[in-house]
Formats: structure tokens, sequence, C-alpha cells
């Protein structure tokens, strides 16, 4: 005899107790499950958060990072709590690690949409955060798949990551990937009307540097920008 048929002979109010039992545990189960995208921090969570991050700012060993994350994946698509954050793991390993690759590697494979997250203070997707380091092309290259319409997305000063790349020394290699990969870039003003060409001037980016993004640079760009704002501020 099957199991179900065994099943149909058992008394009514036995196979009503079966099933009230199963309707008790079940949610119970499903409310205890973490679902990527609830970013609450609380509890266990919360504190393996915090021992993973600081864990990255203190530049542990990848290996010890990834044996943290891997008591709780669900730790990968957290954000910091603080109210002027909202930073994932991978916004600080953009930040405090712009060179390792197979830390940032494994965040974007816990958590993919991590790449598109925004730093609340500053307005900084993790690709801008990492062109703030003198980043690898490598993990550029990983974090622009991950999320390309981080490309240009502009921070709460206007800036997107190709201005954060040359204002703060990329190699040429990166900023040419970064250029080629979205040339309508070259051409963004940030809240100051300064394109990325600007920053590069600014910065005493190499003639290789300046000539890439002077070639990609619209010539109504940064000089005729800045001349039409200081007559309007002259204006009022």
């Amino acid at each position: 005899m099957s199991f179900l048929s065994r099943s149909y002979y058992k008394p009514w109010y036995a196979l009503l107790f079966s099933w009230l039992l199963l309707l008790s545990i079940v949610p119970q189960r499903c409310a205890a499950t973490p679902k990527i995208g609830d970013d609450i921090l609380d509890g266990e969570l919360k504190e393996l958060f915090y021992h993973v991050r600081n864990s990255i700012m203190e530049k542990k060993p990848v290996s010890v990072i990834q044996e943290m994350v891997l008591e709780n994946p669900f730790v990968a698509s957290k954000i910091d709590d603080d109210a002027r954050s909202g930073r994932t793991l991978l916004h600080y390993a953009c930040e405090y690690t712009p060179q390792n690759s197979d830390l940032i590697q494994f965040l974007l494979q816990q958590n993919p949409s991590a790449a598109s997250n925004i730093f609340r203070r500053t307005g900084y997707t993790p690709l801008h955060a990492v062109c703030e380091g003198e980043p690898t092309l490598q993990v550029v290259q990983l974090l622009v798949n991950a999320n390309p319409k981080a490309l240009t997305t502009q921070d709460s000063w206007g800036d997107t990551p190709l201005h954060m790349a040359c204002g703060n020394g990329a190699s040429l290699e990166v900023i040419e990937y970064l250029a080629h990969q979205s040339p309508e870039t070259c051409g963004i003003q940030n809240k100051d009307g300064e394109t990325p060409l600007d920053f590069c001037k600014e910065t005493d980016q190499s003639e290789d540097v300046i000539n890439l993004l002077a070639k990609l640079t619209p010539q109504s760009d940064s000089n005729d920008s800045k001349m039409t704002q200081q007559q309007a501020h002259e204006e009022l």
C-alpha cells in the first residue's frame, strides 16, 4: 500500500492536526530566512557585517574575509545602518582595497546588485569609490560589467567615475577604458562646470591622457562653459 493510500485511512482528526502543524511551521521558517535586498541589519547578522567590514578596512587576507562572509552569505547584501552611509561591504572593499580584484570579485559574486548601491553621503557608486584610489584595470572592468550605468552616474558634486579617475592619478589604461566604454562621459560637466579633461589638467596627468581626452571631449566643453558660468555670476 502506497503512502497516499495509507494516509487516506488515517482518522480525519489526525490528518487535520498534521495539516495545522505544517501550516504553523512553514511561515516561521520563511520569516526566519533572510532575503537578498532586505538590507536591515539586526542581531548576529549586524555583528557579522561590522566584523567583516573592519577586516576589510584592516586589509586582512581575502581568505579570512571569504570565510567570514560564507558563514552567512546574506551579509553581502546588507548595508551599513548609519543613516548617512548606506554602504555595502563592496563599497568598503572598493574604498579601502581598490586594487584587490580577488576580494571585489568575490563580493560581487555574493551580491551582484551591490554594484548599483549608492553611498548616501557622497552619491558614490562602488565604481566612484574605486576610481578614487588608483585601481587596477581588472577591478574597474569587474565593476563596469556588473553595473554599466555607473559610468555616467554623477555623485553629489556632479562627478562621474571618469572625473574621479582623472583627478586621482589613475593609469592611462584605466582612463582609456572608462572613456571608450562611455565616450559621452568625456563631455559631462560637474556642478563647477568641469569635465574630466579639466581634472586631468589640474592634476598634472600625462600628456597621453590629456591628448586622449582632448580628442573625445566636445569642443564646447570646459572653458566656454566656465566663461558662461562666470558671466552669469557677474550678472547676478
